[in-house]
């Protein structure tokens, strides 16, 4: 009896040994096949250093594919959340200053922030002109969304 179990436990060490190296030459033929691990999307927050008097420092949110396209360096232009300045300028409604960020246009890894009033009287202002790696940029993973069952 004592034989017999030694027997099946060398058995059992023997199949762990052959799916250990089986896992193993799996997990390289599929890195062979797809490559590298997949890296998971990401969002930024991009916030440009103090530049002039007017505007101190202004952010923008992009979402995954925004900042994908600007990381690959593709020129892309995004309408950030605009500022209220009607107080300023002595409107009773409200006067909305646009920001548009251009990533990538002059060169790759530029970025220019424009301010533009939907109004065309105002002249369009430049709030930033200079390179992304001056910005605090902020990644974040983007959580991929749990499927729930439905019973």
């Amino acid at each position: 009896m004592k034989n017999d179990l030694e027997e099946i436990i060398q058995r059992l060490d023997a199949l762990t040994a052959a799916i250990e190296n089986n896992t193993r030459e799996i997990k390289k033929i599929r890195l062979q096949l797809f490559g590298k691990k997949r890296e998971r999307p990401k969002t930024a927050s991009i916030t440009f250093p103090t530049w002039c008097y007017e505007y101190e420092s202004m952010t923008i949110h992009l979402d995954a594919k925004q900042w994908k396209a600007v990381k690959e360096g593709k020129v892309i232009t995004v309408r950030g959340q605009g500022e209220d300045i009607s107080e300023y300028i002595g409107e009773n409604k409200p006067f909305i200053e646009w920001d548009y960020w251009t990533f990538n246009k002059k060169s790759p890894g530029h970025v220019s922030v424009v301010m533009q009033a939907d109004d065309t009287q105002w002249e369009a202002e430049t709030a930033y002109d200079g390179n992304l790696e001056d910005c605090l940029i902020n990644e974040t993973e983007v959580t991929p969304k749990r499927k729930t069952k439905v019973q």
